[in-house]
């Protein structure tokens, strides 16, 4: 695989399965198929990508039995707990997840064989403290770090790590 400068500036490279996922130019999440060599651009952000994480979107028998007692259907369990760091999907679904400079949660789901996104403004969210409303969590240059698992995310930020629980329907 040959990256060329028309290629643009590439950040936060991510090995996932058989794809090559990062960001194009600060902004745009590209993906790359490492058989077929293929080149997928799943969007843009609104703002610099300051950290990306990407997950399968299966979960675990035990996190079945929660997500359904709050009324959520995942797509694919993985029945095996003890096995969970070796389990690999059949298919290619997965979800990225990145923060931006402005503090927007930027979700890209691909699952069969349909890309969408989705965003989220943290100072919207439901019991966001007030005092944060006017805060620039991202003014210090750290290396942020994104991680998430089905429907919470957590980032690092100027002001420690933040912990959200996504909108459920969008993630059934």
């Amino acid at each position: 695989m040959d990256l060329k400068n028309s290629d643009g500036l590439v950040y936060h490279v991510k090995l996932f399965k058989n794809f090559m996922i990062y960001v194009r130019n600060s902004k745009e999440v590209v993906v790359i198929n490492l058989e077929t060599k293929d080149l997928t651009s799943l969007g843009k952000a609104q703002n610099q990508i300051l950290a990306l994480h990407v997950y399968d979107t299966a979960v675990t028998s035990y996190d079945k039995e929660v997500l359904e007692r709050e009324g959520v259907v995942p797509s694919k369990v993985i029945e095996d707990e003890e096995n969970k760091e070796g389990y690999a999907t059949d298919n290619d679904d997965y979800r990225i997840v990145t923060v931006d400079s402005k503090g927007n949660i930027n979700l890209f789901v691909h699952e069969q064989g349909v890309n969408t996104k989705h965003i989220f403004d943290i100072k919207k969210s439901k019991d966001f403290p007030e005092d944060l409303l006017k805060k620039d969590f991202f003014s210090m240059g750290y290396p942020y770090l994104i991680t998430a698992y089905y429907d919470q995310v957590a980032f690092t930020s100027d002001y420690g790590v933040l912990l959200f629980k996504l909108d459920n329907s969008i993630l059934s």
